[in-house]
């Protein structure tokens, strides 16, 4: 009797703690699990947001990558892999230089793994392997976007051990030995001290591709709390005969004593669970929705489209997506600070919320950017009435530190299922939509149609063919000469850009230049210019082209770069070119964005001795401040006044008051698209001061500029303007 109520008190114990353990393991496991597919998680974002702003430049890849390996320290290495799969960029650099150019199909299982994960749009994910940059880690490799449309790969990069051991709690490594198995290999241990070895709990963990096992063994100090002493004492009681009540009602007691204890060990359990549900339910939130205004995020919206896509289909309705963009909302942010935008978006929610409650579905993807989802519309006329209120809630102005602003927006619309039939179609469509309103002047709404689609991939070629042109060579320089319309000199030229792409010849400026400013590459390009406008002229030395003054372009988005002075001056000093042969023509949205910013830009260069011109006088944004508090030379007149000072007599004011207003502020005038004699002699007699157009001659490349300062070398000279 005494050794069948010991052995069923001990066994009660041990199932009690092996049942304790292995709750322990499992919630280890999928904890580590969640955390692990958190990091994966921001991983996709990127990629999703790479692949919905058409890629990015090198600064915009380190600035969000920078940002989400602050976010996730556990990252080794985030990277971009290009179509062939090689390591283009890596964030951080330090520590990871051995893996940049390294091409990630390194044999022909991996090869066949990354080309299906293409196809398919899936994440993949090695091994344990070692790494190119050193130590034991795996790889997760997210796609950009899929098939045809496929940029890359984002790529994050994780060394085992400081994974695993970030994902284990100090709790944890208090109580518990863990150990993490690859099949038959450990990959990971914590500290073995003071482990009991008779009891284990083991867990799978599968989150991707590999598969690893958990073992989890408790040390004393958990086990205590598992402990009881009414084995030993039935064995006691047993040999004792005489003092057999009194030890029967000492282990009556010590057994209500233990079974309050197990009870109060389950309930701090219970509370731990329930207060980590908690907290995961809190993360949840923050994973799916937008910080500032509380709205669902792209992600959560993309789910919630994929849901209302199912439902449409089996209920034979239409849906729409609609994005809505705020228009000329960096103006704010450069104008009011970064803190009014996000006034702006809080308040925008307020009234997009009051106005549309109950009726559509509100997330906000980003930035000024709004996603809508209207289920069941029982007619486009319906989509557009929405669309028209939504525009018409924004004609009352917002408050914003402490003053009035007005704003509008575009809207781009897809409906289901002609607009696309996946929440990624729809989602991307709607996007060529809104690029459409935009481009149609603002301030309007626009429905996808099955054109877009392919413009929109003409667009994303076009981008891509443009990054890859100063590597294969495609561009070049043409000159459009200056001249004194008093002498018929020769007095300067324009730099111009060229490209021509072999397979398609010769692609227009009109195309490639506002692509370039959208996405950011006109950086690049426009440091290509100055560089070989720099050796251009230092190859020119001694020539009749010694002492011409070039003229370049300089946009607004070049004088973001505040390294862009340091960069003008040591192109300089490596060509050995004075600032008087340079001549920068300035577009109007240096005068209307980032003003302080730019003003301090062009301060730096008129010191070092440049000069600056306003190209195309008197259109757009067009302003007499510019003269007044700009360091500006010289005024271009726009090409289209010029055309028709002949026939029209509005445009012959209009040149004749820039060029009186120029000469009595001491500017000099430049007329631009002079292409007849008469337009010459108009433009002389009203004191303009230089020319350019075909009517003395065409953009020329430079052997050809060289020939006709060469043959004019006894006459007329192209000399210094």
């Amino acid at each position: 009797m005494t050794l069948s109520l010991w052995s069923r008190i001990d066994i009660e114990t041990s199932e009690r703690r092996q049942h304790a353990l292995d709750y322990q393991a499992e919630f280890l496991s999928k904890r580590i699990t969640r955390q692990f597919l958190e990091q994966v998680n921001a991983l996709k974002r990127l990629a999703a947001y790479w692949d919905h702003n058409g890629g990015f430049n090198k600064e915009t890849w380190r600035k969000n990558a920078e940002e989400l390996h602050k976010d996730f320290p556990n990252f080794k290495a985030i990277e971009w892999t290009d179509k062939n799969y090689v390591i283009q960029w890596i964030e951080p650099m330090a520590g990871n230089e051995q893996a940049l150019g390294f091409n990630v199909a390194f044999n022909e299982s991996r090869r066949r793994a990354l080309d299906s994960a293409r196809a398919q749009g899936d994440i993949n994910s090695t091994p344990v392997i070692t790494l190119q940059q050193g130590g034991q880690g795996v790889v997760v490799y997210v796609p950009i976007s899929k098939g045809e449309n496929f940029q890359g790969f984002i790529v994050g990069v994780f060394l085992v051990e400081q994974l695993l051991g970030s994902l284990i709690s100090p709790r944890e490594e208090e109580h518990f030995h863990v150990r993490v198995y690859e099949g038959d290999k450990l990959i990971f241990s914590n500290s073995a001290t003071d482990v009991s070895p008779d009891i284990t709990a083991a867990a799978d963990w599968k989150p991707l591709q590999f598969s690893w096992r958990l073992s989890v063994q408790p040390k004393s100090g958990w086990l205590h709390n598992y402990s009881s002493p009414l084995p030993a004492f039935v064995m006691s009681a047993g040999t004792i005969l005489s003092a057999l009540l009194a030890w029967v009602c000492y282990l009556a007691m010590s057994l209500g004593r233990q079974r309050r204890s197990l009870l109060s060990a389950n309930e701090a359990l219970q509370s731990e669970v329930a207060s980590r549900q908690e907290v995961e339910q809190t993360l949840s939130h923050v994973i799916t929705h937008d910080a500032l205004t509380g709205l669902p995020n792209r992600s959560f919206f993309q789910e919630d489209l994929a849901q209302a896509i199912l439902r449409a289909q089996r209920a034979n309705k239409y849906l729409a997506v609609m994005l809505v963009d705020l228009d000329q909302f960096k103006k704010i942010n450069d104008t009011l600070t970064h803190s009014a935008g996000d006034q702006l978006v809080v308040a925008l929610t307020k009234r997009f919320n009051t106005l549309l409650e109950n009726e559509i579905s509100i997330a906000r993807a980003g930035g000024d950017e709004f996603m809508m989802l209207l289920e069941n519309p029982e007619s486009v006329d319906e989509v557009i009435a929405i669309a028209n209120r939504i525009m018409a809630c924004m004609k009352q102005p917002f408050t914003l530190n402490d003053e009035e602003v007005f704003i509008t927006c575009s809207i781009g619309i897809a409906v289901y299922p002609e607009g696309g039939v996946s929440a990624e179609d729809l989602i991307r469509n709607a996007d060529a939509a809104l690029y459409r309103a935009k481009a149609a002047g603002r301030n309007g709404y626009h429905f996808y149609t099955t054109g877009m689609h392919a413009e929109a991939l003409k667009r994303l070629e076009l981008d891509r063919w443009l990054r890859e042109a100063i590597e294969r060579n495609e561009l070049s320089l043409a000159f459009q000469p200056k001249v004194n319309l008093k002498t018929r000199d020769y007095t300067g030229a324009e730099v111009l850009l060229r490209w021509y792409r072999p397979e398609q010849g010769f692609i227009s400026p009109a195309e490639f230049i506002p692509l370039a400013e959208e996405t950011g590459l006109i950086k690049e390009l426009g440091m290509w210019v100055v560089r070989r406008a720099c050796q251009q002229l230092s190859e020119w030395r001694g020539t009749p082209l010694s002492h011409i003054r070039l003229a370049i372009n300089l946009s607004a988005i070049q004088l973001e770069d505040k390294e862009l002075v340091h960069k003008i001056d040591n192109l300089l000093r490596e060509f050995d070119v004075p600032p008087r042969q340079l001549e920068f023509e300035l577009t109007e949205e240096v005068f209307i964005q980032n003003i302080e910013s730019n003003m301090a830009h062009l301060n730096e260069l008129i010191k070092m001795g440049f000069r600056l011109s306003i190209d195309d006088f008197g259109v757009g944004y067009s302003s007499l401040a510019y003269l007044k508090h700009f360091p500006i030379s010289c005024i271009k007149i726009d090409r289209s006044f010029v055309s028709q000072l002949e026939t029209n007599a509005d445009d012959r004011v209009i040149i004749n008051a820039v060029i009186a207003m120029a000469h009595n502020l001491n500017l000099s005038v430049v007329a631009e698209g002079v292409e007849t004699e008469a337009q010459a002699a108009y433009l002389q007699k009203q004191g303009c001061d230089e020319a350019q157009g075909y009517l003395f001659a065409k953009p020329l490349p430079p052997d050809q500029l060289y020939k006709l300062a060469t043959s004019l070398r006894n006459g007329t000279s192209l000399q210094q303007g």
